[in-house]
């Protein structure tokens, strides 16, 4: 008894543990995962010792599942502090409606920010914690509760897509071992019971090798981990060996760009890799042939950089799904109207050297045709996103754009960015102070955002004292960036467009970096032809203005970028305070007030709302008595399955045999799985106290059973078959007078042998080995 607890305790902290390695691999989605994590494995250990310590007492699952959720739901509800608690414990309704209050609002935050959601404002360690403290309920109940260990493993893959699908850096492999050999030690511990039930333990005297010898417990854990760590370094190994993915620019080889498709979404990588790579290799490439009759071919955008992991600026993941293909009309970018300019067509063919998971297109691009692949836009950035693996080479397409303009007037006045824009865009891991002061000193004159990020641009460009050069180091990390502002002073477009950008988010300004081409290399006669090559490549920031949407800056300085664009060194007119200021035509209007932010965390229900316990209460009080009597239920339709006549008649002394094991299990009583029929006839024997009929009648079942178990033959009269049917009813009742009355009681109600799936000899069986 004592080794079969141990067992249990075992399964229960194998599994939970095994969970818990699935939710550490959620780190990436929050910016301080250690608030989430650790509360997680103390969840999980309280899931441990509530569940095994209930089920060692041979209670049903049931009543062990219960206890785990008052359990996990009064820790869960004291450790975030929310209000209306008896004695500071007990969860009252209105405390628990606070709780699933927090839960949903840091649902909607990790939903809605890009990962990793700053933690300081919302919720979202909350609602990890209560999906991570339900992932390791539901894989303990899984693995321990209904004793199906091998069907754990499926909550746990579910958890294990969260970084894959979110999360640019995928699974970590450290994850991915960890579960692998933690899922097989539980495989192994869960049916190392099952295994050992066949024979007896070895002792001293009997060798090994013998024919009757068993393997031993320490010999069935040690086999699985070495199964697990083979598969499992395998399973790392392989992919390292079968090449995938392509560069974004360049070569076959993925260089920190590619692509990649699950269907729906593609998670993009940083192309500032290729970026200097092929600014430096200065090799006249060509890339990019275009046609049209626009004035300006400048500043093609390729892909927007929207995430700044305080290592690099990245792309963030888009959501491609099939309803965004790039065909047709596309939608107008965030911000911007879609009022009546100026437009122009343009006709664009990458060359079959430039293998690029990303489109080049101007800004804004009203409708695009493409001859080949199958692209995506992302309504955010409006960049175009190959949905496969490989995308095409040489492709073609046509596309209309609008070019913008902008008022500086406008720009100076914009109110700041709604909430949705400003939270995610001025995010920057592991800041450095000495960036901030610096920021904050080049902008000290400036009273806007507009006049802020003019002050950051004209300081890069000319009263900063930095210098244009691909001869220095790369790299857009932190402390690479604070060097180039402070001491180095010198770089090319990647440092300036990502040292604007991070200095804009760090006086709280939205601020992202686009990658694409600055002019074309190759003009050729008549002027509407053109040709862009690697030497044109260039990045370049954006800033968020109410009204206006993403405006380009340039800090790169003027003698590779020459003029800066024009709404940055236009005058700005005073503000006429006795008239409404004028809209331009190419952007939205500019709301007159600042939108009221949206409160972010809800605690508590507002008073006077609607509350939704009085239908939980009626749903509750009807949907008890039913489960209740379900179990019940059950049992009393596999009794009338078992003794129903059956044409087979060796399933029907098998199915007999079956229902009075069934029987005993609803009492409680050890019944001697694995042992021999008369072992069996001779501990129900001993249980109870019978009249000598009633003996010969059982005597008589087990030859029966013996018989349908081995004889190849088997025919059974109708009068042995009464005979066997009125056997089981008898010492069912039999059984049932040896116990307590509670206990019999019990059994009837709460039927433990509903829940067994052991498979066992006494089953019905529809072949036979002949």
């Amino acid at each position: 008894m004592r080794q079969r607890i141990g067992s249990r305790f075992a399964v229960a902290a194998v599994a939970a543990a095994m969970a818990w390695v699935a939710v550490w691999s959620w780190s990436g989605l929050v910016e301080q995962p250690s608030r989430f994590v650790w509360p997680a494995l103390f969840g999980a250990v309280l899931v441990v010792l509530v569940g095994a310590g209930i089920r060692s007492t041979r209670a049903p699952w049931p009543v062990a599942l219960l206890a785990q959720v008052v359990v996990l739901g009064t820790w869960l509800q004291h450790r975030q502090g929310t209000e209306s608690r008896f004695g500071g414990w007990v969860p009252t309704p209105d405390g628990i409606s606070g709780l699933l209050d927090q839960v949903q609002s840091g649902a909607s935050q990790v939903n809605r920010y890009t990962a990793p959601v700053d933690v300081s404002r919302t919720d979202a360690p909350v609602y990890l914690l209560a999906v991570a403290v339900l992932l390791i309920l539901g894989v303990d109940l899984i693995a321990a509760g209904l004793r199906r260990a091998p069907w754990s493993g499926l909550p746990v893959i579910v958890a294990l897509t969260v970084p894959i699908s979110v999360l640019d850096n995928g699974l970590p492999a450290l994850v991915f071992l960890l579960v692998g050999v933690l899922f097989a030690l539980l495989l192994a511990t869960a049916e190392t019971d099952r295994v050992l039930a066949w024979g007896q333990d070895l002792d001293a005297d009997r060798r090994a090798d013998t024919p009757d010898a068993r393997p031993g417990r320490t010999s069935i854990t040690v086999a699985a981990l070495r199964i697990a760590m083979v598969t499992a370094v395998g399973a790392l190994v392989l992919p390292i060996l079968v090449p995938v993915g392509s560069g974004v620019l360049g070569g076959d080889k993925d260089d920190g760009g590619g692509g990649g498709s699950n269907g729906n979404s593609v998670v993009l990588s940083n192309p500032l890799v290729d970026l200097r790579r092929d600014l430096v290799r200065n090799d006249h490439l060509p890339l990019l042939d275009v046609r049209t009759d626009a004035p300006d071919p400048s500043y093609l955008r390729t892909s927007v950089l929207d995430r700044f992991t305080g290592k690099a600026w990245q792309p963030a993941s888009r959501d491609l799904s099939a309803s965004r293909r790039a065909a047709g009309e596309l939608p107008a970018p965030p911000g911007v109207a879609a009022v009546a300019r100026p437009s122009y067509e343009w006709t664009l063919n990458t060359t079959p050297r430039f293998k690029t998971s990303w489109l080049p297109t101007p800004y804004v691009t009203e409708a695009i045709t493409i001859d080949t692949g199958e692209w995506r836009y992302s309504p955010n950035t409006m960049d175009v996103a190959s949905a496969e693996t490989k995308p095409p080479a040489g492709v073609g397409y046509d596309l209309t754009a609008t070019p913008l303009t902008y008022d500086a007037t406008q720009l100076n006045s914009a109110p700041r960015a709604p909430l949705d824009i400003q939270e995610p865009m001025t995010r920057v891991p592991e800041l450095l102070d000495s960036i901030t002061e610096i920021a904050k000193d080049v902008t000290a004159t400036g009273d806007t955002d507009y006049a802020k990020a003019v002050l950051l641009q004209d300081w890069f460009r000319s009263t900063g004292g930095f210098e244009y050069s691909l001869a220095t180091g790369s790299g857009a990390g932190m402390r690479q960036l604070e060097r180039f502002i402070t001491t180095e002073k010198s770089g090319y477009c990647e440092q300036f467009a990502a040292a604007m950008a991070v200095m804009a988010r760090a006086l709280d300004i939205p601020a992202r970096v686009v990658v694409g081409f600055l002019n074309p290399s190759v003009r050729f006669t008549g002027g509407k032809t053109y040709r862009y090559t690697t030497d044109d490549l260039h990045a370049w920031p954006e800033i968020y203005f109410s009204g206006a949407g993403w405006v380009r800056f340039e800090p790169t300085p003027s003698s590779r970028t020459g003029t800066a664009p024009s709404w940055t060194s236009d005058q700005i007119e005073a503000p006429d305070p006795s008239r409404p200021t004028a809209t331009p035509t190419t952007a939205l209007p500019v709301p007159s007030a600042q939108p009221k932010p949206v409160e972010e965390t809800t605690t508590v229900a507002d008073e006077g709302s609607w509350s939704p316990w009085p239908l939980v209460l009626v749903a509750l009080l009807i949907a008890v008595p039913f489960v209740i009597a379900t179990p019940a239920l059950l049992r009393r339709a596999q009794r009338r399955r078992r003794l129903a006549p059956s044409t087979e008649t060796r399933n029907t002394v098998l199915a007999a045999w079956a229902e009075l094991r069934a029987t005993a299990i609803d009492l409680k009583l050890p019944w001697p799985d694995g042992r021999s029929v008369r072992v069996v006839v001779a501990w129900l024997l001993g249980r109870t106290t019978a009249q000598r009929a009633d003996v010969v009648g059982l005597e008589q079942l087990a030859a029966l059973v013996e018989r349908a178990r081995y004889s190849r033959e088997f025919a059974l009269d109708e009068a042995e078959r009464a005979a066997a049917l009125a056997t089981v009813t008898i010492w069912s009742g039999l059984l049932t007078e040896s116990v307590p009355r509670r206990r019999a009681r019990f059994a009837k109600v709460l039927p433990r042998s509903v829940l067994d799936r052991s498979r066992v000899a006494d089953e019905p069986v529809r072949e036979l080995v002949g």
